[in-house]
């Protein structure tokens, strides 16, 4: 359970225990703990890109994150089978701002997330700060936090389980039901046919 505390600046900081399990869903063929680049064009204050790692406190929670984010419910089935979980952990506390701003949504207009990606750069520049952490939306499935990837490299990550959604489809398929949506069973192009 990660803890609240306030830190000398007054921001509200997220104190993620060592050891507490992160949830990652990635592509199957991706190292889990490859950082994907926050985008081109968002660098630290030094004019260098850096990357993060998206994550949550629960594998609903980061569910809800990566497929649930929009407000259409209809998933492509061939796209998720194709995709993994696994719950990582660090060997050090990681320390995250916690950010309760709008624009933590994915379903925020442009200019937020400009404003988010300029938070973000700010953030990045405090090297006592690992990340940041967020509500995926308001169904309050947990904590999804945005991790920078130096901290990836100052604190060993282990990996704790891994599964793939085609083997546990009904583990996947219950997430869709709680979560409201609905299968697409339409192939992907180029695939064979069933």
């Amino acid at each position: 359970m990660a803890m609240r505390f306030q830190s000398p600046s007054g921001l509200s900081l997220h104190l993620l225990p060592a050891g507490a399990a992160l949830f990652r869903i990635h592509h199957a063929a991706t190292d889990p703990s490859r950082c994907s680049p926050l985008a081109p064009d968002i660098t630290d204050g030094r004019g260098a890109a850096f990357g993060v790692l998206h994550a949550a406190d629960s594998l609903e929670a980061a569910f809800v994150s990566l497929f649930l984010r929009t407000r259409a419910r209809l998933i492509a089935r061939a796209y998720a089978q194709q995709r993994m979980w696994t719950a990582l952990s660090f060997s050090r506390p990681l320390r995250l701002v916690q950010w309760r701003d709008d624009a933590a949504s994915s379903r925020v207009k442009a200019p937020a997330l400009a404003r988010r990606e300029a938070i973000l750069s700010a953030f990045h520049a405090s090297p006592h700060i690992d990340g940041l952490a967020y509500r995926p939306d308001a169904s309050n499935t947990g904590m999804t936090y945005v991790v920078f990837e130096r901290a990836l490299k100052s604190g060993a990550l282990r990996e704790l389980d891994a599964r793939r959604f085609d083997v546990c489809r009904d583990q996947v398929d219950e997430l869709m039901r709680r979560g409201g949506a609905a299968w697409d069973e339409s192939p992907t192009p180029g695939s064979p046919p069933a």
